[in-house]
């Protein structure tokens, strides 16, 4: 659906309300990860992805370099809000709000922050009342779609990175799964509409000591008082009094509490559920991660995966075997692998190496010999043109 965007860096997919024909795309990371990759602006379709083209007022503005957040209008597709935090790891300039009122054409600074604004949340059922997180700072509101923002954060502090999201049952009810507390991750609810919150050290790290990069939340659709956060694995929590939440492990990715991983590849990024019974309040928890999609129809009991085709792999390093058409390479958190020869779209790679794969090289005057690495300064040797625990000598 995307030939026609050269930018691989996607932040964040939108699509209108009011017409599904209508997607915009954020592009450009902006979560402090050193392999960071800027953005191209804000791209959108109105044909439901058949064409893209990039919005002219985004493509060359320093502005839009990372664009963290979009939410739109769902009474009109041409209001649209986003959050931007430009520079590498947000630091070359400030961080802002812009509003668009006609479609991405021309577009209105409604906020400026030293620290990267990193999400961005419209009330359901309430576009006019909005919430953002400001990293390290806290959570800013809007009552009028945007054009102005203050302070909401009585109660929180001591902070990093925060994804929040809005009940949907009772919208006075917010939660935040944030970077910090005693564990590395701490849990923020709000029963007044963000006039004040009530933070509450987990008995767990939920968020796995990578809440700066791995970090993602969503409301239960029919429950206001439970939420799923998703770090390196993913939870449930459940708020159980005015200042006490059970928290409870869905996917177990290392095996540390007791679970399975249940087919989810670790490191999560985004949380979405929608509904699919409302008279058995049943719906959909979809996942996105470092492996791939997955959903669950049952709360989190199980969960599918959904490859059928759909990639999401990005190498590290490859390299390619001298004399011949076969590659090795190394892929973000998904391993090393080996392609058989003259590789194309549907061919099947071969597992060689675990962890995060790195840097591979293929020795050019004898082709047996290859060298893959991982994280921790891992690396693998072969000396008979395979890779694999059978075959590879390991040295760190």
């Amino acid at each position: 659906m995307t030939k026609d965007i050269p930018n691989l860096a996607t932040s964040i997919i939108v699509m209108a309300q009011s017409n599904p024909d209508v997607l915009y795309v954020g592009t450009g990371e902006g979560y402090y990860n050193v392999d960071q990759i800027d953005g191209s602006g804000i791209w959108k379709t109105t044909d439901a992805g058949l064409t893209w083209a990039q919005l002219p007022g985004t493509s060359t503005r320093a502005d839009f370099q990372n664009v963290m957040r979009i939410v739109v209008d769902p009474a009109n597709d041409s209001v649209v809000v986003v959050a931007t935090s430009p520079g590498f790891n947000g630091g070359a300039t400030k961080s802002k709000i812009m509003k668009s009122t006609d479609g991405g054409l021309t577009w209105d600074q409604k906020y400026s922050s030293g620290s990267s604004v990193q999400d961005l949340v419209a009330t359901p059922g309430n576009f006019n009342v909005m919430y953002a997180t400001v990293n390290a700072t806290g959570v800013i509101k809007s009552v009028n779609a945007g054009d102005s923002w203050s302070n909401s954060s009585s109660g929180i502090s001591g902070v990093g990175r925060m994804e929040i999201d809005v009940s949907p049952v009772n919208t006075d009810n917010i939660f935040i799964s944030a970077e910090g507390g005693s564990v590395g991750s701490i849990f923020y609810f709000s029963t007044n509409a963000g006039s004040s919150w009530t933070g509450v050290d987990p008995s767990e790290n939920f968020l796995g000591g990578q809440g700066w990069y791995d970090n993602a939340m969503v409301a239960n659709p029919y429950d206001s008082n439970s939420c799923f956060v998703g770090g390196v694995n993913i939870w449930r929590i459940d708020v159980i009094a005015s200042d006490s939440i059970k928290l409870t492990n869905i996917t177990d990715g290392y095996s540390q509490f007791g679970g399975t991983s249940k087919g989810v590849h670790v490191d999560q990024h985004v949380l979405v559920t929608f509904k699919t019974n409302e008279a058995t309040q049943s719906y959909r928890l979809l996942n996105g991660n470092d492996g791939g999609v997955a959903y669950s129809d049952n709360g989190g009991s199980t969960f599918t995966t959904t490859k059928n085709g759909y990639n999401t792999t990005q190498f590290y390093g490859a390299d390619k075997m001298n004399g011949s058409s076969r590659y090795v390479g190394g892929m973000q958190d998904n391993s090393s692998w080996m392609s058989g020869v003259d590789p194309d779209a549907s061919s099947s790679w071969s597992f060689k190496w675990g962890g995060d794969g790195y840097e591979a090289d293929w020795n050019y005057a004898d082709p047996n010999k290859i060298l893959v690495s991982s994280q921790y300064n891992s690396v693998g040797i072969s000396t008979d043109g395979e890779i694999g625990r059978a075959s590879c000598r390991e040295r760190v």
